[in-house]
C-alpha cells in the first residue's frame, strides 16, 4: 500500500506505468505526486513529457516553464527549453524560454 503523502512513491508508480505503456495512469499518479510536493522537478518534467506525447502541447509548455523555474541549467532544462520552442513554433508564438 502506498503512503498517500509520499510523493516519491507516486512518482515511481507513474514511472512504472509509463514504461508499461499506460500513460494516462502515469499522468494521474504524477499529478498525485505533485499534489503532495508541488515543486517536485522530476515529476513536473515527466508529466510535461507525457502531456506532450498525448498532444497536450499547451499543458506541456506550461509544465516545462514551471520546470525551468526550478532547474535552468541541466540537460533536462535544455530539453524543456527545446520542448517550449517546439510548442511555440507549432502555435506560431515566439519562445519566451
Amino acid at each position: 500500500k502506498i503512503d498517500p503523502t509520499l510523493s516519491e512513491a507516486w512518482f515511481n508508480l507513474a514511472d512504472l506505468l509509463a514504461a508499461t505503456d499506460n500513460p494516462d495512469a502515469a499522468r494521474r499518479y504524477l499529478r498525485r505526486a505533485l499534489s503532495v510536493e508541488p515543486q517536485y522537478a522530476d515529476a513536473i518534467f515527466n508529466l510535461a513529457r507525457l502531456e506532450f506525447e498525448a498532444g497536450g502541447l499547451e499543458e506541456a509548455r506550461r509544465l516545462w516553464s514551471d520546470y525551468l523555474k526550478l532547474d535552468s541549467s541541466s540537460e533536462r532544462a535544455r530539453a524543456a527549453q527545446r520542448g517550449i520552442s517546439f510548442v511555440d513554433l507549432q502555435s506560431g508564438q515566439k519562445s519566451t524560454a
